[in-house]
């Protein structure tokens, strides 16, 4: 699990990353005053290994490509 919280903490405006695989969730903080762009966090994720289904960010739901 440390490899995927570590590539989504470096995607750059992530302040913290917490993943529950059990449950196939993740909470990601963000620095404040910064954006990060969903597909950023997709491809991050993507490259730790794991295909999530959708990404929620303040209850806006993204789908891109498995």
């Amino acid at each position: 699990m440390v490899n995927i919280t570590r590539s989504v903490e470096r995607v750059r405006g992530v302040k913290r990353a917490a993943f529950n695989l059990e449950r196939g969730e993740a909470r990601i903080w963000f620095a404040e005053g910064k954006s990060v762009k969903p597909m950023m966090l997709w491809a991050a994720l993507k490259g730790s290994g794991f295909t999530p289904d959708r990404l929620v960010v303040h209850g806006k739901t993204y789908r891109f490509g498995a």
